[in-house]
């Protein structure tokens, strides 16, 4: 995830604006071939009717949703494959709008019966459009099921802790949400958690030094506690003082806000995603005529529900707390515990060792396949610098 100024790269570049989107069941949709050689194929939202995307990919996106379809139903695939650079490059507010304009359409497939899925390959972008994607295909589009073949980092994982349900290839990964400031001197960005890191490192290396100092000057003096402290104490500030004096506190302020930023959107995210059956409160109906009881017998039945209806809700709300309990540790873990910003984490770490709540499957059978085939296909374009987002249809000639 990114703060601070935009590459220029990033910038809308003089390419036309994509054309209105075909209807998925309109003229231009992807359908299975019917033995034309000619045709070609592009993605809705971008680039549009302005250039092709490759057949190939087009050909295993309509495999995917079959094979989809068979696991979960009905699903229709969009595409958000984002080459870093360029229009709609990486995740910010001009591809949210883009999807925003949609809405109609997307709202119109899931009336028809169909589970949207959102096939990501992106190295992220801006944590607070990730986020309010995630949010927006949530109410519109009843939820969505996020597809990574190969790599969706940084705010791209933060935009699949949005979905229903993470389908990561075996050779697919997610990545830690710590955020990136852009650094003028050296020309780049640079994660901000190596800079509030710094300072935690410097604390532990200071009681690192006391310790050391405290069981040396024991060892050599033998005096006690009381007296080797003070020494101990002065010898461990004389270290890290130079080092702490040239931390700057506002600055060590504000990082630790762009992470805390990540941390709150990854939690908001999570704790929408429920992982236990919701308790409902008993009805009342049954013991209740006209809003009057009838009898003490009636009463005293009234009373037994509302105590249940009490202990249910106290059950409930208990559940609520460890949700978002869990939701904040396993953000925390996705922003702080990893020693780089590109670290992979993949199915083995995401299924098991943090247990991501919303890989309820490993890919396998057809499914599978596919995957690995897209992975590929995704691997390949990276040197044509591909972005692809929106439905896949037939290209119009």
């Amino acid at each position: 995830m990114q703060a601070g100024p935009k590459k220029e790269s990033t910038k809308a570049d003089s390419r036309p604006e994509h054309p209105p989107a075909e209807e998925p069941d309109g003229p231009g949709a992807l359908r299975p071939e019917s033995g034309s050689k000619d045709r070609s194929y592009t993605a809705s939202i971008y680039p549009g009717n302005a250039s092709s995307i490759p057949t190939e990919l087009a050909k295993r996106v309509q495999e995917l949703e079959k094979a989809m379809g068979e696991v979960m139903g009905n699903v229709q695939v969009w595409l958000l494959i984002q080459a870093g650079s360029g229009k709609y490059g990486d995740i910010d507010d001009t591809l949210r709008h883009a999807f925003f304009k949609v809405r109609r359409e997307l709202r119109n497939q899931v009336k028809k019966g169909k589970r949207i899925a959102l096939l990501i390959d992106s190295l992220g972008g801006d944590a607070k459009a990730a986020y309010q994607l995630a949010t927006f295909l949530q109410r519109y589009c009843g939820g969505f099921v996020a597809v990574v073949p190969r790599s969706a980092k940084s705010a791209a994982t933060l935009l699949t802790l949005g979905a229903d349900e993470i389908v990561l290839s075996g050779c697919g990964e997610l990545g830690p949400l710590d955020a990136q400031v852009y650094d003028r001197q050296l020309n780049q960005y640079i994660p901000v958690l190596d800079k509030v890191k710094s300072l935690e490192r410097l604390h532990a290396s200071a009681l690192d030094a006391l310790d050391r100092s405290v069981i040396l000057l024991a060892l050599r003096s033998g005096k006690d506690i009381d007296s080797i402290l003070p020494l101990a104490l002065n010898f461990a500030a004389n270290i890290t003082r130079p080092l702490l004096e040239k931390v700057d506190v506002t600055e060590y302020t504000r990082m630790s806000r762009q992470l805390k930023r990540g941390e709150d959107y990854a939690t908001r995210l999570l704790e929408r995603y429920p992982d236990y059956e919701e308790v409902k409160p008993k009805s009342n109906d049954d013991s209740m005529r006209g809003g009057i009881h009838e009898s003490e017998q009636d009463a005293v039945l009234m009373a037994g529900d509302e105590h249940e209806n009490y202990l249910l809700a106290l059950d409930q709300e208990r559940k609520q707390d460890v949700q978002k309990q869990n939701a904040r540790l396993l953000a925390q873990h996705l922003v702080g515990a990893y020693p780089d910003h590109t670290f992979a984490i993949d199915i083995e770490e995401a299924s098991r060792s943090i247990d991501l709540p919303q890989i309820k499957r490993e890919p396998s059978g057809e499914l599978s396949s596919i995957l690995d085939e897209l992975y590929e296909i995704l691997t390949e374009q990276v040197r044509t610098e591909l972005t692809a987002v929106g439905r896949v249809v037939e290209r119009r000639a």
